[in-house]
Protein backbone atom coordinates (compact mmCIF):
# COMPACT_ATOMS: atom_id res chain seq x y z
CA UNK A 1 0.00 0.00 0.00
CA UNK A 2 1.47 3.32 -1.02
CA UNK A 3 1.46 6.18 1.40
CA UNK A 4 0.06 9.61 0.58
CA UNK A 5 3.53 11.08 -0.19
CA UNK A 6 4.09 8.59 -3.02
CA UNK A 7 0.63 9.20 -4.41
CA UNK A 8 1.14 12.97 -4.32
CA UNK A 9 4.19 12.70 -6.61
CA UNK A 10 2.34 10.99 -9.45
CA UNK A 11 1.89 13.68 -12.10
CA UNK A 12 -1.58 14.21 -13.43
CA UNK A 13 -2.30 15.52 -16.88
CA UNK A 14 -4.77 18.40 -16.89
CA UNK A 15 -7.92 18.10 -18.95
CA UNK A 16 -6.80 20.90 -21.25
CA UNK A 17 -3.89 18.79 -22.52
CA UNK A 18 -6.29 15.98 -23.40
CA UNK A 19 -8.54 18.47 -25.15
CA UNK A 20 -5.62 19.68 -27.26
CA UNK A 21 -4.64 16.05 -28.04
CA UNK A 22 -8.24 15.34 -29.13
CA UNK A 23 -8.12 18.40 -31.39
CA UNK A 24 -4.86 17.03 -32.80
CA UNK A 25 -6.51 13.70 -33.58
CA UNK A 26 -9.38 15.49 -35.32
CA UNK A 27 -6.91 17.59 -37.31
CA UNK A 28 -4.98 14.45 -38.28
CA UNK A 29 -8.15 12.74 -39.54
CA UNK A 30 -9.13 15.83 -41.52
CA UNK A 31 -5.65 16.14 -42.99
CA UNK A 32 -5.65 12.51 -44.12
CA UNK A 33 -9.13 12.82 -45.61
CA UNK A 34 -8.21 15.95 -47.58
CA UNK A 35 -4.83 14.57 -48.67
CA UNK A 36 -6.28 11.28 -49.92
CA UNK A 37 -9.38 12.71 -51.58
CA UNK A 38 -9.38 12.62 -55.36
CA UNK A 39 -12.17 15.11 -55.87
CA UNK A 40 -11.26 17.68 -53.22
CA UNK A 41 -11.23 21.07 -54.93
CA UNK A 42 -10.22 24.30 -53.28
CA UNK A 43 -9.76 27.86 -54.50
CA UNK A 44 -6.20 29.05 -55.23
CA UNK A 45 -5.29 32.05 -53.07
CA UNK A 46 -1.50 32.16 -53.31
CA UNK A 47 1.18 30.79 -55.60
CA UNK A 48 2.48 27.40 -54.46
CA UNK A 49 -0.58 27.03 -52.27
CA UNK A 50 -0.07 23.29 -51.92
CA UNK A 51 3.25 23.90 -50.12
CA UNK A 52 1.64 26.51 -47.89
CA UNK A 53 -1.10 24.01 -47.02
CA UNK A 54 1.51 21.38 -46.09
CA UNK A 55 3.34 23.86 -43.85
CA UNK A 56 0.13 25.00 -42.13
CA UNK A 57 -1.24 21.48 -41.67
CA UNK A 58 1.92 20.08 -40.12
CA UNK A 59 2.59 23.20 -38.04
CA UNK A 60 -0.88 22.72 -36.56
CA UNK A 61 -0.32 18.99 -35.97
CA UNK A 62 3.12 19.57 -34.47
CA UNK A 63 1.79 22.21 -32.10
CA UNK A 64 -1.26 20.23 -31.01
CA UNK A 65 0.55 16.95 -30.39
CA UNK A 66 3.61 18.43 -28.69
CA UNK A 67 1.79 20.93 -26.49
CA UNK A 68 2.89 20.36 -22.88
CA UNK A 69 4.60 17.09 -23.83
CA UNK A 70 7.55 15.67 -21.96
CA UNK A 71 10.90 15.44 -23.70
CA UNK A 72 10.20 11.82 -24.61
CA UNK A 73 6.72 12.75 -25.85
CA UNK A 74 8.17 15.64 -27.83
CA UNK A 75 10.69 13.39 -29.59
CA UNK A 76 8.04 10.72 -30.17
CA UNK A 77 5.74 13.33 -31.69
CA UNK A 78 8.50 14.56 -33.99
CA UNK A 79 9.32 11.04 -35.17
CA UNK A 80 5.69 9.98 -35.60
CA UNK A 81 4.68 13.07 -37.55
CA UNK A 82 7.81 12.77 -39.72
CA UNK A 83 6.58 9.30 -40.61
CA UNK A 84 3.12 10.70 -41.29
CA UNK A 85 4.56 13.32 -43.65
CA UNK A 86 6.22 10.69 -45.82
CA UNK A 87 3.30 8.27 -45.45
CA UNK A 88 0.84 10.81 -46.81
CA UNK A 89 2.94 11.21 -49.92
CA UNK A 90 3.29 7.46 -50.40
CA UNK A 91 -0.43 6.92 -49.89
CA UNK A 92 -1.29 9.66 -52.37
CA UNK A 93 0.77 7.86 -54.98
CA UNK A 94 -0.72 4.41 -54.28
CA UNK A 95 -4.34 5.02 -53.23
CA UNK A 96 -5.50 7.95 -55.32
CA UNK A 97 -5.98 8.33 -59.05
CA UNK A 98 -5.31 12.04 -59.44
CA UNK A 99 -2.80 12.82 -56.65
CA UNK A 100 0.97 12.43 -56.97
CA UNK A 101 3.72 12.11 -54.40
CA UNK A 102 6.38 14.81 -54.33
CA UNK A 103 9.46 14.95 -52.13
CA UNK A 104 9.09 18.73 -51.99
CA UNK A 105 5.64 18.28 -50.40
CA UNK A 106 7.12 16.04 -47.70
CA UNK A 107 9.90 18.56 -47.09
CA UNK A 108 7.33 21.36 -46.80
CA UNK A 109 5.50 19.19 -44.28
CA UNK A 110 8.72 18.75 -42.30
CA UNK A 111 9.27 22.50 -42.35
CA UNK A 112 5.78 23.02 -40.96
CA UNK A 113 6.36 20.32 -38.36
CA UNK A 114 9.53 22.08 -37.23
CA UNK A 115 7.61 25.34 -36.98
CA UNK A 116 4.82 23.71 -34.95
CA UNK A 117 7.19 21.92 -32.58
CA UNK A 118 9.22 25.07 -32.01
CA UNK A 119 6.13 27.19 -31.40
CA UNK A 120 4.74 24.69 -28.89
CA UNK A 121 8.06 24.59 -27.02
CA UNK A 122 8.42 28.38 -27.00
CA UNK A 123 4.81 29.00 -26.06
CA UNK A 124 5.01 26.42 -23.26
CA UNK A 125 8.23 27.98 -21.99
CA UNK A 126 6.64 31.42 -22.05
CA UNK A 127 3.65 30.16 -20.06
CA UNK A 128 5.93 28.49 -17.55
CA UNK A 129 7.90 31.68 -17.16
CA UNK A 130 4.72 33.74 -16.69
CA UNK A 131 3.17 31.28 -14.23
CA UNK A 132 5.94 29.68 -12.19
CA UNK A 133 4.86 26.77 -10.01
Amino acid sequence: MANSDEQAQVPSVPWSVWTVRAAGCLALVLMFSFALSDDFSRPEFVARQDRVEHVLAFATLGFLFSWRASVVGFVATALALTGVAFSVEALQETLTLTREAHLSDALASLGGLTLGLASAALFGAALSWLRPT
